[in-house]
């Protein structure tokens, strides 16, 4: 039976540790997280492990790092290609990364009160099926199911599951999951601290400046807002910077189909967006919505109060995200409807300023960390006492 003044020990587990999304919600978990009440620590891959972003931070919140973690999504070409087309590679690699798992990873797992492993792909490709009768893993569903590589919800066999939104939940209900327990706890941030910046658009007839703050990845869906913008383009001065890594020449044959190769400008990936927004000064920012849920990127710019229009990826109606939002979110299915918006806020500069600084306090208030973190301290703690009854030998 544990002792009211035993910390909590809470192991962290990521394949990586790189400036994405997922990485950003690991880091602000574990800056959040009471270290008085739990004891935490990191999980993640070995190589070239001490280049990547989050590396830095997390150490300089004191917390300890293993780089023992190695799963079949860290395989590159040419292996991969082979691993893709040969079963019995698959099946052999499989079996040397379990062993190799449970042998460097083992007392680590066994040790911890709380496994929280982000994504359900990182639990299927390094975990299951060894931890599947574990009483302590929770697994943070980071991804909406289209951004799959494959249907891990047939692979997963675990019984806690941390959503980050109302699609998430239908997915799941949806899944072989379906009966799993599911807790909420949203892609939150620490935004008190941080401070407004003030980016004027340029008078009406001058070229207006537009960017996509995403990543150029398949998972992406980048090609409508490329298409809002050729149709915008054709009714003003305008150019799209877009911030975000991966392959531009994927885009380069829809770009030349739109006519608008040479309006186009991709800016790569930034390390420091606020500074990359404050040198290019876009009039209005693009990025996707799921319904009235979205990104950590997203998150940020907005609070920031800078104006931003959304695509939306969910089969909400714009009406029903509005109303979710308090009248801040606006989220467009449809091109006609999404290039008229964005066209009526340049005409009205009062109405671009009170519709930045609408979605700024939305974002403020919905967002901020500190108002969920103590529901979320709660959970693992009830997941700690349910796995000291269900498994009393942990290693010490």
């Amino acid at each position: 039976m544990r002792s009211p003044s035993t910390k909590i020990r809470v192991l962290v587990v990521h394949s990586q540790l790189a400036q994405h999304g997922s990485e950003r919600y690991l880091y602000e978990v574990c800056k959040a997280l009471d270290k008085n009440r739990f004891e935490v620590s990191i999980l993640t891959r070995p190589v070239f492990i001490r280049n990547q972003f989050y590396y830095h931070k997390l150490t300089e919140l004191g917390l300890t790092i293993h780089c023992k973690l190695i799963t079949r999504r860290h395989i590159r070409f040419p292996i991969k290609k082979l691993y893709a087309r040969l079963g019995w590679m698959r099946r052999l690699v499989g079996a040397l990364q379990q062993w190799q798992v449970r042998l460097w990873c083992g007392r680590l797992v066994r040790s911890a009160d709380v496994v929280a492993i982000i994504g359900i792909e990182t639990y299927c490709d390094a975990f299951a099926p060894w931890l599947d009768e574990s009483g302590n893993v929770v697994i943070h569903h980071m991804n909406h199911k289209f951004q799959f590589e494959r249907d891990y919800f047939n692979e997963c066999r675990q019984r806690r599951v941390v959503i980050l939104d109302e699609q998430q939940r239908l997915e799941v209900k949806a899944s072989p999951m379906a009966d799993c327990e599911m807790f909420y706890f949203p892609l939150s941030m620490s935004l008190n601290d941080r401070a407004m910046l003030s980016v004027t658009p340029p008078a009406t007839g001058r070229l207006m400046r537009f960017a996509v703050v995403s990543r150029l990845y398949k998972d992406r869906p980048n090609e409508p807002l490329f298409r809002c913008f050729a149709a915008l383009a054709r009714a003003v001065p305008a150019e799209l910077y877009f911030y975000g890594g991966g392959d531009a020449s994927q885009y380069a044959l829809l770009l030349g189909e739109l006519k608008i190769v040479d309006k186009v400008r991709f800016m790569g990936h930034q390390s420091n967006l606020e500074a990359a927004l404050l040198r290019d000064r876009p009039a209005v920012l693009w990025l996707i919505a799921m319904g009235p849920s979205i990104s950590y990127g997203s998150v940020e710019v907005a609070s920031l109060g800078l104006p931003m229009v959304f695509w939306n990826l969910s089969r909400q109606s714009y009406e029903q995200i509005l109303a979710q939002t308090d009248g801040a979110l606006h989220a467009f299915a449809d091109e006609a409807s999404f290039v008229d918006f964005n066209l009526k806020l340049l005409q009205d500069p009062v109405r671009l300023k009170e519709h930045a600084e609408h979605l700024c306090r939305h974002v403020r208030s919905r967002f901020e960390i500190s108002h969920y973190i103590s529901s979320l301290e709660d959970y693992y703690e009830t997941v700690a006492c349910a796995s000291d009854v269900v498994e009393p030998n942990r290693v010490p």
